[in-house]
């Protein structure tokens, strides 16, 4: 049912707008929690790769013309993030 004005774009606007608003109270201290498990050496060569996994996606958006093929690819992301999650033993 939209939102405003018959009108399925608006809706679909707020819901990213709500989206990205609250993925910042995730992405960040998920990060933050991420790379407080590793050694303190190994920090900045994370955070580098982290930031450039982020930078690459998003070239291969703009240059594939949009999101369709990257959520099968998230799906994957996801499964395979979980399986290794569960095989941690262990955290610092």
């Amino acid at each position: 049912m939209p939102i405003v004005g018959g009108s399925h774009e608006w809706t679909i606007a707020v819901a990213y707008a709500l989206f990205m608003a609250a993925s910042g109270f995730v992405l960040v201290p998920d990060q933050t929690h991420a790379l407080n498990q590793l050694p303190s050496s190994m920090n900045a060569d994370c955070s580098a790769v982290m930031n450039a996994i982020q930078q690459l996606a998003g070239a291969i958006v703009l240059a594939t013309g949009g999101y369709a093929a990257l959520f099968p690819i998230a799906v994957v992301a996801v499964l395979l993030g979980t399986v290794f999650i569960m095989l941690i033993r262990k955290v610092k």
